[in-house]
């Protein structure tokens, strides 16, 4: 499911991309058979409210919904492309049935900000500092318990990866760590860095940053957190430039969760 989750957003940011790279080449006409496709498959009030979404037109100045029984409501300008409620994908015809609104569950908020200021996106797109932004997606999750060992461990057994070395831990950052190799046959080397922040025997942190060429040569990384008292679970991705701010990241994830839960709280 975890796999499948990755090649759907590979998938969708590639599509994205290709269609910009089409209109900046061509103009419009360049992508007009890709959408006269897609516009098929949708009725014509779909299509409009599907605009919406992409052109970011929604109704209001947040978007709000519930995360297991949570309210949350967020700023809509700290909004990636938007957020999906339960029922049908937004990239499935049928989807304008979903319920909306702080009434209705969520299925995933995804969410850019700036760092370290956590400011929305689209009002400071860049940070003071470097340039960086982070992206936090919050969802529903079944964990009871913060520890995830579960997680950690799907990570470092995943198939077509050769361990390099063993376990150590990297003592400016504070966190345990493994390197995995790749033996798919790529033209380059490629593997990733596995984090993880371990407490009493609980993993409360686990984060991945993939490398290329070398390990020394770290990529585009993300973190993962339980908000178990919530029923949800947060990811965060990040440059790795970012990774010696994780601790600070999973304090001001926690954090912002918190101050946008609405005072209800699903009746809690």
């Amino acid at each position: 499911m975890r796999n499948a989750w990755l090649f759907f957003r590979f998938a969708i940011s590639w599509y994205l991309c290709l269609k910009v790279l089409l209109i900046s080449f061509f103009g419009w006409g360049g992508v007009w058979p890709s959408i006269a496709w897609e516009k098929g498959l949708y009725t014509t009030e779909e299509w409009a409210e599907k605009q919406k979404l992409l052109y970011g037109y929604w109704n209001g100045e947040t978007q709000c919904g519930k995360l297991s029984g949570n309210v949350i409501e967020v700023d809509k300008n700290y909004i990636k492309f938007w957020a999906e409620y339960e029922g049908k994908s937004s990239w499935e015809p049928g989807f304008i049935n979903n319920k909306t609104g702080c009434d209705a569950n969520l299925h995933s908020l995804p969410l850019r900000m700036s760092w370290p200021e956590m400011e929305p996106a689209g009002a400071t797109y860049f940070s003071k500092r470097g340039n960086a932004w982070i992206e936090v997606g919050y969802r529903p999750s079944g964990l009871r318990g913060n520890d995830l060992r579960w997680l950690l461990d799907l990570d470092l057994e995943r198939g077509h990866f050769r361990r390099l070395g063993g376990r150590d831990f990297d003592e400016a950052l504070g966190l345990h760590r493994v390197v995995l190799e790749s033996e798919r046959g790529e033209p380059l080397k490629v593997g990733v860095h596995v984090f993880w922040w371990e407490v009493n025997g609980k993993v409360l942190f686990v984060a991945e940053c993939s490398w290329r060429v070398s390990p020394q040569d770290m990529d585009d990384c993300s973190g993962s957190l339980a908000l178990s008292e919530w029923g949800s679970f947060a990811r965060i991705y990040f440059s790795s430039s970012l990774l010696g701010d994780w601790n600070l990241m999973v304090r001001q994830v926690r954090s912002f969760f918190i101050a946008n839960l609405k005072i209800n709280r699903g009746g809690k």
